[in-house]
C-alpha cells in the first residue's frame, strides 16, 4: 500500500502558542487523540498526542 493511500489528506492542527486546554477541546471534538502542532508561520514543529497531555496532568 501506497502512504498516500493510508495517509489523512487534511490533519488536524493546532498553534503552538494555543493553550493545551484547547487541544484537549479539540481533540474531543473530533474524536481524535492526536494534533499535529504548528508555528505561526504553518509550519509542522511536532506532535501531540492524549498521552502527552495525561502527562501533564492537563486531563
Amino acid at each position: 500500500m501506497r502512504m498516500s493511500n493510508a495517509m489523512t489528506g487534511k490533519p488536524h492542527t493546532i498553534q503552538a502558542d494555543q493553550l493545551a486546554v484547547e487541544a484537549v477541546e479539540q481533540m474531543e471534538r473530533y474524536r481524535i487523540n492526536q494534533l499535529l502542532v504548528e508555528d505561526e508561520r504553518g509550519a509542522l514543529i511536532g506532535a501531540l498526542n492524549m498521552h502527552d497531555l495525561f502527562n501533564a496532568k492537563v486531563v
